[in-house]
C-alpha cells in the first residue's frame, strides 16, 4: 500500500493520531499539524509547524499548550525569518495570538514594537502595567485616562518599601497633571519626591517640574527658592530660572514634546542626551522603553515631507534593514511620517573621533577596523548595495571596540548609474574618481573610500586633501613609507593598487582587499592625543597590554597610566589579582551602576587580566582644598561623596577623592577596599562628616559625624538619604506661596 493510500485508509477509519504520525514520517507537516490540532495535541502541532517552517503557527500552538518559553522562541524565529518590511505585520499577528491566549503582557510589547500604540496601551492596562499604559495613553493625548491610571498605580505603592518606584509614578502623574493645567495637584507630589531618598536624577526632575508649576502660578518667591535648589543639580545652569524655562520651552517646541525633563518620541523613546546635530537633523541617545535598550535616535530636521532629504534619510533604514549583518549598525525602527530613525547605539563613538587632530592608530588596530568593515561591505555588495560614503565618521565602535559600518543614507543599488547631483552624497576627500566624474560605480568605489580611511588612520593625513582632488588622484598619493618611514614597501604597493584610477585595476572585492591588508607587516604605534609625560620609570608593557595599551607611568604596584589605542585617549589600567573572582564581580556591579561620582570603569577583560578605568583629570581633595571653603560648597562636595558611597563599599581616604570642576569623583583604581571585598557601610556619617569637616575647616578632623550637626537636624545614616539631606540643606525650602 502506498503512503497516500495508507493515510487515506487511516482517515476513513477515524484513526486520526496514526494518520498524523504517518503524515509526519512522509514530510507532510502542515497536514499533520491540522490533524494534531483537531486532536488538541498542541505540542505536536507546534513541532510539525516548526518542521514546516511556520513559526507563527507554532507560536499559536505552543500558546494553546501553555508552553510559554517555547512560544517566546517561536516569536523570535517568526520575526527573524520574516522579510524586513513584514516585521510590523508579523508582530501584530503574534500579539493578537498572545492576547487571545490570555498573555496581555507579551501582547503589549509586540503591539508597541509594531507601532500600534492604541492596542499596546489596552494590552498593558489589561496586564496591570499601569505605568506603561499611562505612557501610551498620554502619547495618544488621552491625558485624563492616563491621570486616572497613574493615580491607581500610586495608590498601590508603598513609598517606604520602594521609594524609587513611588517617585517614578509620582513624577509621571505630576507631568500629566501639569499637561492638564492642574499645577495645584502636581506641587504636593513633587515636593514629596524632593524630600524622599531618591537618586539625584529624580530629585532634579522634581525640582524642574516645581519651577515650572510655581512659575505658571505666578509665585515668584517660591519659584526663586526652588530654582536655587535646582541649580546645583544642573550641568550648565543659566543666570536665572526665566532663562532656563525659555531654554526648556525651546527644546519642547523643537522636539514637538510637551514634557519638561522627560522628553518622548512616539511614546516609546525617552530622550536622554544630544549626541550630535547637523543640517539633516539631530541624533539623541534615547531609551527604548519597549525593550529597555538604549538606541541612537535620528530626528529629521523640519516636518517630514517638507524637505528633499527625507528620501535619503529613510533610504538608510530600508537598505540597512535588508542587510542584517553583525558589522552593520542595526536599524531598530523607522517612521517617515513622524520623522525619526532609531538605530543600535554605538557607545564607542566613531573612527573620526579617534583620528581627530592628526592622530594615528597602530597597524593592528587599523587591521581590525578594515577586517570588520570589509565584512560589512562584502555583505552589502552581495545584496547588490553600494554604500558610497565610506569615511571615518561612518565607522562606529560598540562598547567593546568592535567596528560597525553605519549611515547607509547615501547607499544605492549597483545597477544604478550615478547621475545628476547624486555624487554629492559622498564626501569629497573620500570619493573615487568615478564618483567625481559621474561614471558608473562598482564595488571598487566603496573600497576606494576604505583605502582613504586606512591611509589616514596609518599616516594621520589624507592622501588627497584638495582643493583639486581629481588632479591629486591622477598624480597618486604620497607613499605611506615616506610619511611613516618604519612602514614597508609592501604597504606602498597595497595603496598604489587600492588607488588605481581604473576600478578594474583595484582589488576585485572586499574579501581580496581585506586579505591583502591583513598580510601587511605590523609597524608603528598610535600617536597620543596630547604630549606624553616624560617618565623614566615607565614599566615595559606586559604581553596582555602590548597590543592595545602603551604604558606611560606607573601609579602603583598593579596600576599604570596608559594610552589606549582603541579609545584614543589616556586610561588607567590595573592588573587583576589572580584568583580573586569576587573583585571582578564587584567591578562589574560598579560598572553597571554608572555612578557619576565614581571613576568610570570602561572595560573588564578576564582573559588579559586587566580592568580599564577612565582617566580622571582632577586634583586630590587634600591639594585642591588647602584652606577653609564656604559651607554650601563643603556640603556639596560632601553630598557627592555620599552619592559615591551608595555603590562604593568604603571606607574612603581623602587622598582618593578628586575634585573635577567643583564636584567630587572617587578614584577606584588601586582601591584596597574593593580588592578586600568589604561590605558597604551601614552608617556613612563618619566618612562623609570627615569630608565635610575637612572642606569647611581646611584640616582633617578625623572620622566622625560632628561636622554634620551644623545643619541642625539628625542626618540619615544611609548614603542616598544623607546625600539628599545635604543637598536639601544647601538652600531654604520652597515657600508655599509668595
Amino acid at each position: 500500500m502506498s503512503g497516500t493510500d495508507e493515510v487515506e485508509a487511516l482517515l476513513e477509519a477515524g484513526e486520526l493520531l496514526p494518520a498524523a504520525r504517518a503524515l509526519c514520517r512522509r514530510g507532510r507537516h502542515q497536514e499533520a499539524a491540522d490533524l494534531f490540532a483537531r486532536l488538541a495535541l498542541y505540542r505536536d502541532e507546534a513541532a510539525c509547524a516548526r518542521h514546516a517552517g511556520d513559526p507563527v503557527r507554532a507560536h499559536q500552538a505552543h500558546l494553546r499548550a501553555g508552553a510559554w518559553p517555547e512560544a517566546a522562541a517561536d516569536r523570535e524565529a517568526a520575526i527573524l525569518s520574516a522579510p524586513a518590511g513584514d516585521h510590523e505585520r508579523v508582530r501584530r499577528s503574534l500579539g493578537e495570538q498572545c492576547l487571545a491566549a490570555g498573555r496581555p503582557a507579551d501582547a503589549a510589547v509586540l503591539f508597541e514594537l509594531a507601532g500600534d500604540a492604541e492596542a499596546a496601551a489596552e494590552a498593558y492596562e489589561a496586564a496591570g502595567n499601569l505605568m506603561a499604559a499611562a505612557r501610551l495613553h498620554g502619547f495618544l493625548h488621552r491625558d485624563r485616562h492616563a491621570e486616572a491610571l497613574l493615580e491607581r498605580q500610586l495608590r498601590g505603592l508603598d513609598c517606604a518599601a520602594d521609594p524609587d518606584a513611588y517617585a517614578e509614578a509620582s513624577l509621571a502623574l505630576a507631568r500629566t497633571q501639569l499637561k492638564l493645567g492642574r499645577p495645584d495637584r502636581a506641587i504636593p507630589l513633587l515636593q514629596e519626591v524632593e524630600r524622599a531618598p531618591v537618586p539625584r536624577s529624580r530629585r532634579r526632575e522634581a525640582l524642574g517640574l516645581l519651577v515650572r508649576a510655581f512659575a505658571g502660578l505666578g509665585y515668584e518667591a517660591a519659584t526663586e527658592a526652588v530654582w536655587l535648589r535646582l541649580v546645583p543639580l544642573l550641568e550648565d545652569p543659566p543666570a536665572d530660572y526665566r532663562t532656563w524655562l525659555a531654554r526648556v520651552e525651546a527644546d519642547m517646541e523643537e522636539t514637538g514634546d510637551d514634557e519638561l525633563e522627560t522628553r518622548w518620541v512616539a511614546g516609546r523613546y525617552r530622550l536622554l542626551r544630544l549626541l550630535g546635530a547637523g543640517g539633516a537633523g539631530q541624533v539623541h541617545l534615547a531609551e527604548d522603553v519597549a525593550t529597555g535598550r538604549r538606541v541612537a535616535l535620528k530626528l529629521l530636521a523640519g516636518p517630514a515631507g517638507e524637505t528633499g532629504s527625507v528620501d535619503r534619510f529613510f533610504r538608510e533604514a530600508r537598505i540597512a534593514r535588508s542587510l542584517e549583518h553583525p558589522s552593520i549598525v542595526r536599524i531598530v525602527e523607522a517612521n517617515p511620517q513622524r520623522g525619526y530613525l532609531a538605530m543600535e547605539y554605538m557607545a564607542g563613538g566613531t573612527l573620526g573621533d579617534r583620528l581627530r587632530g592628526g592622530r594615528t592608530l597602530p597597524m593592528p588596530e587599523v587591521k581590525a577596523v578594515v577586517a570588520g568593515i570589509t565584512e560589512a561591505l562584502a555583505a552589502a555588495h552581495r545584496r547588490g548595495v553600494l554604500h558610497r560614503d565610506i569615511k571615518p565618521e561612518n565607522i562606529f565602535f560598540d562598547g567593546v571596540g568592535r567596528p560597525h559600518l553605519g549611515d547607509f543614507g547615501a547607499a544605492h543599488l549597483l545597477t544604478f548609474k550615478q547621475t545628476g547631483t547624486g555624487y554629492l552624497l559622498g564626501t569629497l576627500a573620500y570619493m573615487a574618481p568615478e564618483q567625481l566624474e559621474d561614471r558608473d560605480l562598482s564595488v571598487g568605489t566603496d573600497l576606494w573610500g576604505l583605502a582613504v580611511t586606512a591611509y589616514r588612520a596609518i599616516t594621520g593625513r589624507l592622501p588627497f586633501p584638495g582643493p583639486d582632488v581629481a588632479a591629486q588622484q591622477r598624480e597618486g598619493p604620497p607613499a605611506v613609507s615616506y610619511v611613516r618611514p618604519e612602514l614597508s614597501e609592501e604597504a606602498d604597493a597595497f595603496f598604489r593598487r587600492a588607488f588605481s584610477i581604473a576600478p578594474e585595476d583595484r582589488f576585485p572585492d572586499a574579501e581580496a582587499f581585506a586579505a591583502a591588508f591583513e598580510a601587511l607587516p605590523d609597524a608603528g604605534g598610535a600617536s597620543p592625543p596630547m604630549p606624553k609625560p616624560a617618565v623614566p620609570d615607565a614599566p615595559a608593557p606586559t604581553e596582555a597590554t602590548s597590543s592595545r595599551f602603551e604604558i606611560v607611568r606607573r601609579l602603583g604596584e598593579r596600576v599604570s597610566l596608559a594610552m589606549d589605542a582603541r579609545l584614543g585617549r589616556y586610561v588607567v589600567v590595573e592588573q587583576l589579582p589572580p584568583g580573586n573572582a569576587t573583585f571582578g564581580n564587584r567591578l562589574r556591579e560598579l560598572a553597571a551602576a554608572d555612578n557619576a561620582h565614581l571613576q568610570p570603569i570602561l572595560d573588564l577583560d578576564r582573559d588579559s587580566g586587566l580592568v580599564v578605568f577612565g582617566f580622571v583629570e582632577g586634583l586630590p581633595l587634600v591639594e585642591a582644598a588647602p584652606g577653609p571653603r564656604p559651607l554650601p560648597e563643603a556640603a556639596r562636595i560632601a553630598a557627592d561623596v555620599a552619592y559615591a558611597l551608595v555603590d562604593h563599599p568604603g571606607p574612603l581616604r581623602p587622598q582618593r577623592i578628586l575634585l573635577v570642576g567643583g564636584r567630587a569623583v572617587v578614584a577606584l583604581a588601586g582601591s584596597e577596599a574593593l580588592r578586600a571585598g568589604a561590605p558597604p557601610p551601614s552608617d556613612v556619617r563618619p566618612f562623609v562628616g570627615r569630608i565635610l569637616g575637612w572642606m569647611a575647616t581646611g584640616r582633617d578632623p578625623g572620622e566622625g559625624e560632628a561636622p554634620l550637626v551644623a545643619f541642625g537636624a539628625t542626618p540619615p545614616t544611609d548614603a542616598a538619604g544623607l546625600a539628599a539631606f545635604l543637598e536639601g540643606a544647601l538652600v531654604p525650602q520652597a515657600a508655599e506661596s509668595d
